[in-house]
């Protein structure tokens, strides 16, 4: 479509249209000093953007990075949809977990109860599921653990947003961080996003060998070759237990998940885990 010239289609008047509705929103926004996500700019005018979320994100992004040559997230505020989520025990109030804010920094300003430079556990693991039901297990056991906490997923592989607060949390708090995350490809590949991240992040689990055999699954040619590659620059790059891992799982064919067992199993197995690994609890 081109602007300077009058068309007849009324998909270009459509966008066109689109278009303006989006400016109208970025200018109000910079007024208000306002944090947004595609997601709310969408939802402004469905029918403007033919009930299409990635339509929007187009037009944005043609608009504003590639037209203009700007940045959507530090020029104008406006962020993709959060995806991760976090818990723990360090703030004023939170009785389950919630979405990594995108202003974290603003929220931990107002909700922490810790300083800055303070020590902080931070727990990742790789499934939500896992932090729901972990997160509901830590509050029945809160002698268990006597430690600044707290728990953070990406949902799977992580957005941008997950990782930068992952990186912000290690330099604002002087951090231990613990990595729970399957142990096939999948688990892997996620543990070595989050390690880009928290270069310091140990992978505490889960080990197959420690994984009930009933529970261990089979896997595909696909894992054999993403765990091969992986394995050739594991123990430089993710390290010995990791590496361990990818062997043992390519030796015996085999993959251990941690949510295929009862959550009561897992839960038990990530805190045990945990207070090994901090001695002094």
């Amino acid at each position: 479509m081109s602007f300077n010239t009058p068309s007849i289609f009324t998909s270009d008047c459509t966008k066109l249209a689109a278009i303006i509705k989006i400016i109208k929103i970025l200018k109000s926004n910079l007024i208000l000093n306002k944090t947004t996500t595609v997601r709310d700019i969408y939802y402004q005018d469905v029918e403007i953007f033919n009930r299409d979320q990635q339509e929007c994100r187009k037009l944005l992004t043609d608009l504003v990075e590639d037209g203009l040559g700007w940045s959507l997230a530090r020029d104008f505020n406006i962020h993709p949809t959060q995806k991760g989520l976090m818990y723990g025990n360090i703030f004023k109030q939170m009785a389950e977990p919630i979405l990594i804010p995108i202003d974290y920094c603003s929220y931990f300003k107002w909700n922490s109860t810790i300083l800055p430079g303070t020590a902080l556990l931070v727990i990742v693991l790789e499934k939500d599921a896992v932090l729901h039901s972990f997160s509901k297990f830590i509050e029945t056991k809160s002698d268990a653990l006597h430690r600044n906490l707290i728990v953070i997923t990406g949902k799977g592989f992580s957005d941008n947003l997950t990782q930068r607060f992952a990186s912000w949390l290690t330099k604002t708090y002087h951090t231990t961080t613990l990595g729970f995350f399957d142990s096939d490809s999948h688990g892997i590949l996620i543990y070595k996003q989050f390690k880009f991240s928290i270069p310091d992040i140990e992978y505490t689990g889960m080990y197959l060998l420690e994984s009930n055999p009933i529970s261990q699954l089979t896997i595909s040619t696909r894992d054999v070759s993403i765990m091969t590659n992986l394995s050739s620059t594991a123990m430089v790059n993710l390290g010995e237990k990791v590496h361990r891992e990818l062997t043992r799982g390519i030796f015996l064919h085999k993959k251990a998940e941690m949510n295929v067992v009862a959550a009561d199993e897992y839960n038990t197995y990530i805190l045990d885990k945990v207070r090994k690994c901090l001695p002094c609890t």
